[in-house]
């Protein structure tokens, strides 16, 4: 069963694909998020993941900082889009 996504899920997405995680782990992240969406869990799971993958032999530390400081900030872009409907203004 499919359910609405946000712009932010399909964000998400976009950026576990052209990370190089194990793909059977990315083609499980990608069936969820784009069946469900986005959960907390996952968006830990991932972050988690991402923090300790190592740098590669071609790379530095900071690029591998980059990505994830930019997924933290994907992850607070989705948070802010899931709950924005708590924000109404009620005049």
């Amino acid at each position: 069963m499919t359910t609405h996504t946000l712009p932010e899920d399909n964000a998400v997405a976009n950026f576990i694909e052209k990370i190089p995680f194990p793909e059977k782990t990315k083609e499980g992240w990608l069936k969820t998020i784009r069946s469900v969406g986005l959960n907390e869990e996952l968006a830990e799971t991932i972050h988690e993941k991402l923090a300790k993958m190592p740098a590669k032999e071609n790379e530095d530390e900071n690029s591998r900082g980059r990505e994830v400081a930019e997924f933290a900030n994907l992850i607070k872009r989705w948070r802010m889009a899931k709950n924005k409907n708590q924000f109404h203004s009620h005049r």
